[in-house]
């Protein structure tokens, strides 16, 4: 009967450990917005002044959508046998007639190559507020040029 006992409750423990680990809750606790940027411009101009940025920066664009307002993007960054892949989601919202939202999500994945295999080793969301700040204020230049 002991053995039973101590068999439910390291279950318990063990189980109660499991469940302790509830990193969703951590979505409502960031109020970081740095990544969020309103624009008072068509959403053709915002949508090309973000490809162009990407472009310039020589970001590769794996796939876009103007109708629906997404880019997806990808840089590559080589060091000896590591790959450093920022990936990057923007996604341009409708706030009303001519203004737009522009979100900028990016994480960087770092793989490993061993042998003919690459290994991921880690991939972390950039939370960089200059980063976002440096993003942003390209296109506004860019859509500068456009709206002369």
């Amino acid at each position: 009967m002991n053995k039973l006992y101590v068999f439910l409750i390291a279950s318990f423990l063990f189980l109660n450990g499991c469940a302790a680990t509830t990193m969703y809750r951590g979505v409502f606790k960031e109020d970081s917005f740095s990544h969020i940027k309103e624009f008072n411009v068509d959403k053709e101009i915002l949508f090309i002044s973000l490809i162009e940025v990407l472009c310039l920066r020589q970001f590769t664009i794996i796939s876009d959508d103007e109708e629906k307002g997404v880019v997806l993007a990808k840089r590559v960054f080589l060091k000896d046998k590591t790959n450093y892949n920022l990936n990057i989601q923007g996604k341009i919202i409708r706030e009303n007639e001519n203004k737009y939202m522009l979100s900028i999500n990016t994480v960087e994945a770092v793989e490993t190559v061993k042998g003919m295999k690459r290994v991921l080793k880690r991939e972390k969301l950039i939370n960089d507020k200059k980063f976002y700040e440096k993003f942003f204020s390209e296109i506004e230049n860019s859509i500068k040029k456009r709206t002369k």
